[in-house]
């Protein structure tokens, strides 16, 4: 889901020798947003949510797959 919605896709290569095996297609960033609810301990509501701004590190395999490889720059807004 956070990929369906996600914008800013931009491109990496590879820097090392050992990458061209798991990311034989190379690298992309997206940026993506998502939120969490945070809950009243009193009644077990929905207070509010917490969003967040986040950059996904996404490995193109050789099997031609997205797969998510890391989650960085996580900012709450």
């Amino acid at each position: 889901m956070l990929l369906q919605c996600a914008t800013n896709r931009r491109w990496k290569e590879n820097f090392k020798g050992k990458q061209n095996v798991d990311a034989k297609f190379e690298w992309y960033r997206f940026t993506t947003r998502f939120a969490l609810p945070v809950y009243n301990n009193d009644m077990g509501d929905i207070e509010r949510f917490n969003g967040f701004r986040i950059e996904m590190l996404i490995r193109h395999a050789a099997d031609k797959n997205l797969n998510l490889y890391d989650i960085v720059n996580i900012k709450k807004k």
